[in-house]
């Protein structure tokens, strides 16, 4: 996968999402979700690939940022309306 246009790309290690944590070096894109989406503005981290080594990482892409540790936070959702309809955020 390529990163999108005008994403920013970082090399990660270790390669940490939701439900995985690999010890390898992981490459993400950072933008920002579309007007389009129900997260509009906020911060979307998108996965493209993942290397062995950091050497590697950085022949593939290398305007790449070289970042310590994951940059990977969890989404907060509590702004979304509760599925009773209210908008206390609880699900």
């Amino acid at each position: 996968m390529k990163p999108p246009p005008g994403a920013d790309v970082c090399i990660e290690f270790p390669s940490r999402g939701a439900t995985y944590c690999d010890q390898q070096y992981g490459v993400y894109a950072y933008d920002t979700y579309p007007p389009s989406s129900v997260l509009a503005g906020m911060e979307r981290r998108t996965f493209v690939t993942r290397f062995e080594t950091l050497l590697d990482a950085q022949t593939t892409y290398p305007h790449a940022t070289v970042v310590q540790g994951s940059r990977f936070t969890e989404l907060n959702l509590d702004f979304l309306p509760g599925d009773d309809g209210s908008d206390d955020g609880a699900y």
